[in-house]
């Protein structure tokens, strides 16, 4: 655990897997501030075609951009999962990946390099697939990893 003038943080994690949204958002609550570690997520293109390209937007709870994160595009119809973190390269590769029951299946994996986030409260970490291809149809499931401290 870091130190911080404020106190000692606590790691926590967040997921947000519900249905029909491509878009999540996760504020830091009053009284809080957040060193953001990783974000990871899991799309999983829908019929409709366009090419799904996600993003992490950083705002300051009033929409007013403070950074944003864009990854590789990854062709329609395919499913992928990816991570952003301080330090990772961006890349865009095809592996193996058993999705369920039924076998392998080709999927993509998908990094990108995430700046060092410490955000106070009412910043908002939002991912989602900025082009919105097919919002209610594409899957997003997102993991947010951080460490929380008392501000």
């Amino acid at each position: 655990m870091k130190a911080y003038p404020w106190g000692k943080g606590t790691v926590k994690w967040l997921r947000d897997d519900a249905p029909n949204d491509s878009d999540k958002s996760f504020p830091v609550p009053a009284g809080k501030v957040w060193d953001v570690l990783s974000i990871a997520y899991e799309l999983v293109a829908s019929a409709v075609v366009g090419n799904r390209q996600m993003a992490v937007y950083i705002t300051d709870g009033t929409d007013a951009l403070w950074t944003t994160v864009p990854s590789p595009a990854v062709a329609a119809l395919t499913p992928c999962n990816g991570r952003f973190a301080p330090n990772l390269p961006t890349d865009n590769t095809t592996q193996l990946a058993r999705l369920d029951t039924y076998g392998w299946s080709s999927t993509i994996s998908v990094t990108g390099p995430l700046p060092r986030l410490l955000l106070p409260a009412g910043h908002v970490v939002r991912v989602s697939d900025y082009k919105a291809i097919d919002p209610a149809g594409d899957p997003l499931v997102v993991v947010l990893q951080y460490v929380e401290y008392d501000a």
